[in-house]
């Protein structure tokens, strides 16, 4: 079995002094995905609010889609799910929702509760549908 020495490869390369330069690049190269996470130790799994309210913005976009919905009084939520790739699989399109639509979400609220922010745990669609994040 044949292995190989990264760090030696790149000083042949590039030479010594760029050799490991090129290694942090290449190594943050490779894991591009992993600044973008974070944690949701910001919500409080334990309280669940449930919403009904106006959908002024719905943003299908990475790291996280994110919801922002009206209530009656003005008060605006701004929800957020998960990556694209994971909404996609539990059935969302970029056209699930526009502003306008009438929608009743359940969340986890921010410990934070002077925000008006939440981590979606579903849904209903003006049309009755059930979506998950």
């Amino acid at each position: 079995m044949m292995t190989i020495d990264l760090l030696a490869t790149l000083r042949f390369i590039a030479g010594p002094s760029n050799a490991r330069i090129l290694f942090a690049a290449a190594t943050f190269a490779a894991f591009p995905v992993a600044h973008a996470h974070h944690s949701r130790a910001q919500f409080d799994m334990d309280d669940i609010l449930a919403l009904e309210g106006t959908v002024s913005r719905f943003d299908w976009t990475n790291p996280q889609v994110y919801l922002v919905i009206e209530e009656e009084n003005g008060t605006e939520w701004l929800i957020e799910t998960d990556a694209v790739a994971v909404m996609t699989r539990s059935g969302w399109t970029s056209d699930s929702f526009v502003p306008g639509d009438v929608v009743s979400a359940r969340f986890n609220r921010d410990r934070d509760q002077a925000r008006t922010h939440g981590l979606l745990l579903s849904i209903q669609t003006p049309n009755g549908e059930q979506l998950v994040s």
